[in-house]
């Protein structure tokens, strides 16, 4: 007897990637949609896309599964050329989004509803690899939202595995979780007379499903399959062909992402997939925050509302308050890109919008939306605003009383542990203080009394 199980792994429709805020796009040139991030250039950090988990919760539901109470995502490692980290973020099979559920097959030739049950072992969410286009590795692909939805293995012929992927891409168009010009591909796991298992990898159509069960099985009724492998599928021969040993679990080495933040799920799943605005700024609040605030869930709605490209997790940097609404009520005039500036500039100075008198919000404002300049600008205004309120703070003073010591260390070695404590000491003192104004000073303080 034949037993079939599939993995199928399908792009969602989101407009950027799942871990920065490249676009998903098919018509760019090569390389165009990347960024350091889907690059994997040391020292980026990802930013999740509340998007593909809100469409991944609800495929979920639509089969009646059971959604993981943590979302975490893992390191897969392996290399291969069209992956520039050599790891894969994706989840492991306990972390898996969410398990189990079951779809009831229709016949869409006779319209009828089949006995054929089709029951799910689990759900995960994973980022694209790249494409080999020619002799060139485009990444426009690298980091788009995948869906992994893996059934148990429940087949034993090609005729309801085909009616299963038909209602599985009918289902997923319906709901508006893929689109018809977006990657629909599925590994095809066979074993015979319960042998050992073969993986038949990227099978792109059903029709090329279909034709690669029905040479695999002849192949297995002939042959003795010795260990679990992988093969390709030759579409010209009808034959399939040896590839690799089938890794282990343990081969890939699932470590759990450090830089991405473990989100409970099991109290905002619904609110994630009815996806009205107050509601999902509940989850993402109780997300970062693990508690809720009256300015931010008022505040959240105005800036979605305006903004409605920006990064929710920038938004949630921004240390809102009460004179934030001031900013928004007046803040027509710039993008989502150069808000985002501006709330990221604002972070790295440990500053919150309310510490800035209006004049230097307006003049935030009044920058030129159009200035290849505009950080540069940013920074001078707040540079400028954070040295006036902080003028009462004597920097030398402080350090000369209480570390004089460690500055005399500094002078004589400049090692950068004794910098980065006493930058630290200033900043438990006065956390409002721009970091950089602090270590300007230690510079021109050790070059001037060497001098």
């Amino acid at each position: 007897m034949i037993i079939i199980g599939l993995e199928t792994h399908v792009e969602i429709n989101t407009k950027h990637k799942l871990f920065c805020e490249c676009l998903c796009s098919k018509s760019g040139k090569i390389n165009e949609f990347t960024c350091d991030i889907c690059l994997g250039f040391p020292g980026s950090l990802p930013l999740l896309n509340f998007e593909a988990i809100q469409k991944g919760l609800k495929f979920i539901n639509l089969i009646k599964g059971t959604v993981n109470k943590q979302l975490i995502f893992s390191r897969k490692h392996y290399y291969y050329y069209d992956s520039p980290k050599s790891f894969q973020l994706t989840q492991d099979d306990i972390d898996a989004i969410g398990h189990n559920g079951a779809i009831k097959l229709f016949d869409f030739k006779n319209k009828v509803f089949t006995q054929s049950i089709v029951k799910f072992s689990k759900v995960l969410l994973e980022e694209n690899p790249g494409a080999q286009v020619g002799n060139s590795i485009d990444f426009n692909r690298a980091g788009a939202p995948l869906l992994e939805i893996v059934t148990q293995p429940i087949f034993h012929d090609k005729e309801t595995v085909l009616l299963y992927l038909q209602n599985l891409r009918f289902l997923l168009l319906k709901e508006n979780i893929t689109s018809e010009n977006l990657n629909f591909k599925s590994d095809v796991n066979i074993s015979y007379n319960n042998g050992k298992r073969v993986e038949l990898k990227n099978l792109g159509s059903i029709e090329e499903i279909g034709e690669s069960i029905d040479a695999e099985t002849l192949r297995q009724k002939t042959e003795t399959v010795l260990d679990q492998e992988v093969r390709n599928y030759d579409s010209v021969l009808k034959v399939t062909t040896y590839s690799r040993k089938k890794e282990t679990h343990d081969q890939y080495l699932f470590l759990r992402e450090p830089d991405l933040p473990i989100i409970n799920l099991t109290e905002s799943n619904e609110f994630i997939i009815k996806n009205k605005r107050v509601e999902d700024s509940k989850i993402l609040f109780d997300v970062y925050y693990k508690k809720y605030d009256k300015n931010l869930l008022q505040l959240f709605p105005i800036f979605i509302q305006k903004f409605p490209d920006i990064n929710k997790q920038v938004i949630f940097s921004a240390n809102l308050d009460d004179n934030t609404r001031f900013f928004l009520e007046n803040s027509n005039s710039i993008s989502s890109l150069q808000l985002s500036i501006i709330i990221q500039e604002l972070k790295y100075r440990d500053f919150k919008i309310s510490n800035l008198q209006k004049d230097k919000i307006m003049e935030l404002i009044k920058i030129n939306k159009h200035s290849y300049l505009f950080k540069t600008e940013v920074r001078n205004i707040l540079n400028n605003s954070s040295s006036k309120e902080n003028l009462e703070f004597n920097l030398e003073n402080f350090l000369i009383s209480n570390f004089k010591k460690e500055l005399l260390d500094y002078k004589n070695t400049r090692i950068e542990k004794i910098k980065n404590f006493l930058v630290g000491q200033v900043k438990k003192e006065n956390s409002t203080i721009n970091i950089l104004q602090i270590i300007d000073f230690l510079e021109n303080y050790a070059n001037i009394n060497s001098n």
